[in-house]
Order: structure tokens, then sequence, then C-alpha cells
């Protein structure tokens, strides 16, 4: 039986890596770290990554059809194209029905901002060079990649102040810059180089390589212990958890998992005893923990735990992917500390488009103590990233990455003429503050409409301690398949409990948080964003409600 497959990756490193990992697959085929390189969501489809890279696995040989193809990629949505491409005719007539679906899946993903767009559609025309190239066409690109570069360390460091509007212009390099831009440029290189950080940003395709990255380079610093510990809790994203688990499967490294509590919080002492209990403490090279899970918007004691591994001279990842826009990422006694050694962000969930990740690498982390510099970053060829992570860079994603930090560090300036020292007027915490108010008139709509007797909040008690935006929420006696299959034209989110829409497993968090049963399988997870109106949140919560009484026998 013979089976064609289409691998999209992000760049020819990535191909040469699937091409060396298949010819070695035959008598490997257990061996899931081998077989594939990168770990997270949907593994078997080889690939891993939820975006428009996602491997493709398609029919069989005997299924497949020979097609014209396809101008500008348009696709003729005909029966036998529909077949093809798994395109609904229902669900396409149904769209042109419903013009307007109440987006509620902001968790899932973020739609890009205008000025994003605006800042990086330049680099796909006039500043197309590779950076890496010595002439002309290569200066702008690089100089654009560093100004990102720094618009993430900003995001990080409080101290950085990068000069407003820093991609609106996009036409001149640093030799056509004014006297002001130029010393604006020359002040922020300055700050940058004075804490030592200009390459600490690794940028990467998408977060599943960047946290796979940060395991292997906890491992590949360690070389001189035999078997690696490492620990983590029981609810990471599968970019974690799955390629723990297929390391472990293949003898490289033994994992510890903390259970969270009922709220979805591991318990920050509870990660400690972790660490103290091993027979060899010295053994455990990693500690990775996520800031915000994606799913119940429990917020985890990154500050509390990394701070202990600092002292313990651990290396301490987080998984910031769900934080960045909705809490603080700041590396100080504000944010999340500084015992953070490598953090993980991921731009399609705060404005930047799907395809662009980075994941900060603290200076020297890597070689305190007994550790050494790795021998290797994963991906190796043309050195890109300073020798970390090859591949030619992806520079319009890059500067949408940036162009999306800056607009969440937008600042008002009428505090200005007063002298102080305001930071609630950043554009984040602005979001933040209207998520959380549209979040809580979700939940007080669905109680209201349905009664608290049939639902429930699952994430954490206190505000302080989840994300703004997020509701996961549990219908009693509700299948959460069936209530999507109702809505899904008309609110768009996520079940919180089901793999496919029919039913099936309980959600992994669900489980871990030890939600009823009968909540459980009617969970839908509901995000807010920046954009969402009051009107939306109430046309949504009626369209809910009404689905959920549906389904109870109400009416």
């Amino acid at each position: 039986m013979k089976f064609h497959f289409a691998i999209f990756s992000s760049c020819s490193c990535w191909s040469a890596s699937f091409a060396f990992a298949f010819a070695f697959a035959p008598p490997l085929l257990g061996s899931k770290s081998l077989l594939l390189p990168v770990l997270g969501n949907h593994h078997h489809r080889l690939r891993s990554k939820t975006s428009n890279r996602i491997t493709r696995a398609y029919h069989k040989e005997t299924k497949l059809r020979v097609r014209e193809p396809l101008s500008a990629f348009s696709i003729n949505t005909s029966k036998q194209q529909s077949d093809a491409f798994n395109v609904n005719p229902q669900q396409e007539e149904n769209k042109k029905k419903n013009k307007k679906c109440i987006y509620l899946d902001y968790n899932g993903t973020t739609p890009i901002d205008k000025r994003v767009v605006d800042a990086m559609m330049p680099y796909f025309t006039d500043h197309f060079g590779n950076p890496s190239s010595a002439h002309f066409y290569g200066i702008i690109p690089k100089e654009s990649i560093s100004k990102a570069r720094a618009s993430l360390l900003s995001l990080l460091h409080t101290d950085i102040d990068i000069p407003s509007n820093t991609f609106t212009d996009t036409s001149t390099s640093t030799s056509t810059l004014t006297d002001d831009e130029e010393e604006k440029l020359r002040v922020q290189q300055q700050q940058s180089n004075s804490i030592h950080e200009q390459n600490s940003i690794i940028f990467t395709g998408c977060g599943t390589e960047a946290d796979n990255l940060a395991i292997h380079l906890a491992i590949q610093s360690n070389l001189h212990i035999k078997t690696p510990h490492i620990i983590t809790s029981n609810v990471e994203h599968p970019a974690i958890s799955q390629y723990l688990q297929a390391l472990t499967d293949d003898g490289k490294i033994s994992v510890t998992y903390v259970a969270v509590n009922e709220q979805g919080i591991v318990p920050a002492q509870a990660m400690i005893d972790a660490i103290n209990s091993r027979p060899h403490p010295s053994d455990t090279v990693l500690v990775t923990l996520m800031l915000a899970n994606n799913e119940s918007g429990a917020l985890q004691p990154v500050k509390e735990v990394s701070a202990y591994c600092k002292e313990r001279s651990i290396l301490f990842h987080t998984d910031a992917a769900q934080a960045v826009g909705k809490v603080s990422v700041s590396l100080d006694e504000h944010g999340i500390g500084d015992g953070v050694d490598m953090m993980t962000i991921v731009g399609h969930k705060f404005g930047a488009p799907k395809g662009v990740a980075c994941l900060y690498v603290k200076p020297n982390c890597l070689t305190r103590g007994n550790r050494v510099e790795p021998r290797n970053y994963m991906l190796l060829g043309g050195g890109q990233e300073g020798g970390k992570r090859a591949g030619t860079e992806n520079v319009p994603y890059i500067v949408a990455l940036g162009a999306a930090v800056d607009i969440i560090l937008e600042r008002d300036r009428y505090g200005s003429d007063l002298d102080l020292d305001l930071d609630l007027d950043l554009q984040w915490k602005k979001n933040a503050q209207w998520m959380e108010t549209m979040r809580h008139r979700l939940k007080k709509n669905l109680i209201d409409g349905l009664g608290e007797g049939i639902v429930r909040d699952n994430g954490p008690f206190f505000h302080r301690e989840r994300l703004p935006n997020t509701l996961s929420v549990g219908f009693k006696a509700v299948e959460a398949g069936e209530l999507l299959n109702q809505i899904q034209m008309q609110v768009a989110c996520s079940a919180g409990s089901a793999c496919h829409a029919s039913g099936g497993e309980l959600s992994s968090v669900l489980e871990a948080m030890a939600v009823p049963t009968e909540y459980a399988r009617g969970t839908l997870r509901l995000s807010t964003g920046p954009a969402t109106t009051e009107q939306e949140i109430d046309d949504a919560s009626a369209i809910i409600v009404k689905a959920v009484k549906t389904q109870l026998g109400m009416i």
C-alpha cells in the first residue's frame, strides 16, 4: 500500500532533517524522536504545527485525482474538488447565510493587526533581499531583524526603550536616517548591549519549535549527566509533553510530572518538592512550566518556581504563548522575576501572523556551573541566528512579530506633562482590562440565562490567578461536540472536553483538574479579544443559551 505525503516546513534545513529521518525510518520505526523532529499538536501528521504549515497527509494513491494547477490558489468548489480538498458545500452555503460569525476563540489565534500587515508588506516586495547578503539588498532586511529583536527585548526588559514607530518607515536604511533617528537607534543599541542580550532572541517558525528547542538545549548543555531529569506539570502544551514523552520512550531522559490542583494551578511548593525529592537533585537539568494554560486560563507560579531554580542553578523555561498581551512577561520583580532562563513567545497569539515565534535564551545561562555550550541547536546549516537556528530568516514575519510587540507596548502620553511614571497606559494593559470586562459579562449572561446549577466556571477562583480573557465554562449534562455543531456558524469557540465533534476522550487538562464529568463533557473554551464588543458578547450568550436549552429539552 503506497501513500503520498506533502510535508510543509519553514526552511530547507527542516526539509533536510525530515529526509534524513525517513532515510533511517525502516529500522527505527519505534523511535518517535527520530521520525518526528518537532513534536506537539497532532504529531501523527508528521510535522507538528497548528497553522497553514501543518503536515498534509493526502488520500491513498488509488483515490488521488489528477487536477489542473490552481490559479492564484483559487479553488473551484465543484463537487469533485470539494471532495478532494475536504470543502463542505453546506458549510460554504452556511457561511454566506451567516455573514457575521462572532469570534470568541482568541486563545486559538488572533486576527493580524492591520498595522502589522502594513509593516510587513514592503518586505515581500521592495525589501526582499536575503539578510545574510553583504550587498545593498541585504542591508534593510538585516537591520529590520535587529529592530524586531530589540522590540522583543523591550517586552521582557522594561528598561529598554524602543523608538516609537519603529516599523512605520521601511524605505530607508541607517545610512539615510536623520540625525535624530540615528541618535535614537544608537541609544537603543547601547541599551540593548548594556545587558548583553543582543543575541538572546532566537527566531523560530512556531511555538512548537521554540518549546522543543528549549528542551533540546537543556539536554545538550548537560551532556555530562547520563540520564537528564526534567520536571514539568501535567497540563503542559503538547509541544512540551509529547516531546518529553518521545525522549522518555527512547530512554534519553526521565521526567517528573507535577499535578495541578482543582483550579488548574500547580502549587509552587509541589514543584520545589519534586526537585528536592530526587535521589540526585543535581540530575535535574530543566524545569519547564507554562506561564498560562491555554484551556483553563490558569496562571502558573512561574515567578516563585523560577526563583528557586535560580538558587539551585537549574535551568527554567516557560511557555508564554498565551500570556503575551494579556499579563506581564517582564523579567523583573513587577513581572515574572529574573529567574526565567528561556521563554517561548508566539506571534499569532497577539496580532502577528502564524508561522513566526521566538525563544528567549538568557545570556550565559547554558554555560553556567557545570553546563557547557550546546554542540548544536537542532537546525544546522547556513549559520543564521548566530549559528543557533539555521535557515534563511523569514524577514516579513519577523518584522511582523516586532511590530505586534510595539503595538501592545504603545503608551498614551497624557501623563507626560505630570512627569509621572505611569504604566497603566500601556496598550496591552488596556486590552487586558477590556477583555476581562467582556469575560465577566459573558459569564454573567450565561448564568442569568441558564442558572448557576447548569453553568460551571472551570477556571481559578481569584482573578489574579487567571488570564483576563479566558472562560472555560462547563454546561451540566450537555455534550460539547453537539453544542459546537449547533453554534459553529454563529459563534466561533472551542470545545474544552472532546477531541472530536462527536465526543470522545475528555480533555486531559479538565481531567487533571478533576472537573466533574457531567460538566467536563459539556465544556466550551470561550476567549475574548481586544476587539470583542458588548453586543457580540450579548449575542453570543443568547446563541449559546438557546443551544444549551435545546439540547437539554428546556425549549
